[in-house]
């Protein structure tokens, strides 16, 4: 869930080529809570200013002198590798709307502002915005336990699987050899049986590092289950 405190701190971007516009937001933003604002009149700092703060939301102006919204999507599109567009479209012509929207903004609102509206658009944007990015992050999360164990943060059997099959073609390919490596640990389930459950997870944490230690950088290590381990050397 995103909390009333998550919206207020995300970060909003306000551009427009009108100074006394982009007071009035920085005010009404500001009233309202919202304590991560930044602003700009210069189109030209968009980009890199989205690329440097990662904004959850930007409040784009669709007509400013030298450029306009439609390039500054533009430029966002090709930053926001994920298609996911967080712009709130400020416009004073009903025409601009639909292109806007169909050039990647989620929404839009008329100038002048009804602040009441323009809030209640920017709150629920932001809070579409971060549910999107907890979904991602627990979208990743979720393939990294797909493929690595949980206990040592090794490759689990199916990545090592898949590693010794691209290790095997590449070795096919080449004429080259590669091995696999198995290996067990001697006595293990008597640790766990004498010093307890906690014991035999530290014992199993060190192996897995001295593993990876010891192997190149190339090289995949895994833990199959319990206190078995395999190892790519491609």
């Amino acid at each position: 869930m995103v909390s009333s405190s998550d919206i207020l701190h995300g970060k909003v971007l306000i551009v427009d080529d009108q100074d006394v516009n982009v007071l009035l937001l920085e005010r009404a933003l500001a009233g309202a809570g919202y304590v991560a604002i930044t602003s700009t009149t210069d189109p030209g700092e968009v980009c890199e200013l989205h690329r440097r703060h990662h904004f959850d939301l930007t409040l784009l102006g669709l007509m400013r002198p030298g450029t306009d919204g439609f390039q500054s999507m533009d430029g966002l599109t090709a930053i926001e590798t994920d298609a996911y567009l967080p712009v709130l479209a400020l416009t004073a012509y009903p025409a601009h709307t639909l292109r806007a929207l169909q050039c990647g903004a989620k929404d839009f609102i008329s100038k002048p502002f009804d602040l009441a509206e323009l809030l209640m658009r920017v709150r629920n944007m932001l809070e579409v915005r971060l549910l999107h990015e907890a979904a991602r992050t627990h979208g990743r999360m979720l393939e990294s336990l797909a493929l690595t164990d949980p206990l040592t943060g090794l490759a689990n059997r199916r990545l090592l699987a898949d590693r010794m099959s691209v290790a095997l073609a590449h070795a096919q390919r080449n004429a080259i050899t590669m091995a696999v490596v198995y290996m067990d640990l001697d006595g293990f389930k008597k640790i766990n049986n004498t010093l307890g459950h906690s014991a035999g997870d530290a014992l199993l944490k060190t192996v897995a590092r001295r593993l990876v230690e010891t192997v190149r950088e190339g090289d995949t290590v895994a833990r199959l289950g319990g206190d078995d381990f395999g190892i790519v050397l491609a």
